[in-house]
């Protein structure tokens, strides 16, 4: 099976495609303060879950990038033809590929949650994202830190270096690097994590039990069993996850 198609399965017990609450998440969108003419884009929207919740709180024009087929098909199934939800613009691309063809400080807003593999790392995410946000516009970048060194079996199961992520600390302060004053940050819990990982295991075991014609049930099975426990054994205590807003200065 391929990777987009088994995370697809995956998170289709999830609205968002990360372990943050839906409070948390609700409470970083309210800080945005937008405008009805506000351009909104967000990098790796998923399924659209967070898109649509931002037109109807503010009634904005968002173009929402995601490379990933069944991803994006799903989000524009679930999306209304009427206003506001007829404000996103889906785009089926790949980011980098995207980001080169915008003009700078062209977007008010910025946002790249779960997703900065799309753009390399979260460094390459801050700077390709402060060049197409105006000055005194925001950043708001979902991305992952070591709660503590990890175990080199726990990068050898999940094929990353240790130096792909940072330290809590240094991820809030990354920003600065590229101009950005940090405004507001918020952690993913010992529960949340819990939610989020139970919820992915059982959607593909679900999956499994529900199709047992499909050729890939073994594989996928395989797969799960190993992730589950990676996560348990060194996952659950060494991968943190947070909400980082920036203003671009």
């Amino acid at each position: 099976m391929e990777h987009d198609q088994f995370s697809y399965i995956g998170h289709s017990r999830h609205k968002f495609n990360n372990p943050m609450s839906e409070g948390k998440l609700d409470q970083v969108l309210s800080l945005l303060q937008l405008e009805a003419d506000s351009q909104v884009l967000e990098i790796g929207s998923g399924q659209g879950e967070l898109a649509r919740r931002l037109v109807h709180r503010y009634n904005t024009e968002l173009h929402a990038v995601e490379n990933n087929t069944y991803a994006i098909e799903e989000a524009k199934k679930r999306t209304s033809e009427n206003p506001p939800e007829s404000r996103i613009e889906w785009i089926q691309q790949d980011a980098a590929t995207y980001l080169s063809s915008v003009e700078d400080g062209f977007y008010d807003v910025a946002i790249c949650i779960a997703a900065c593999h799309a753009l390399g790392s979260m460094e390459g995410t801050l700077r390709q994202l402060s060049r197409v946000v105006r000055p005194g516009g925001i950043i708001l970048i979902g991305e992952g830190y070591w709660k503590k060194k990890p175990d080199p079996s726990y990068l050898g199961a999940l094929g990353s270096e240790e130096n792909e992520l940072l330290r809590y600390d240094s991820t809030v302060l990354l920003g600065e690097r590229y101009g950005l004053t940090p405004l507001w940050a918020s952690v993913a819990s010992e529960d949340d994590w819990d939610r989020f990982e139970w919820n992915y295991s059982l959607a593909i075991e679900q999956y499994c039990q529900d199709h047992p014609e499909d050729p890939n049930v073994k594989e996928m099975r395989n797969k799960i069993c190993d992730w589950r426990r990676t996560y348990l054994t060194w996952g659950r205590d060494t991968l943190g996850f947070g909400l980082f807003l920036y203003r671009n200065v």
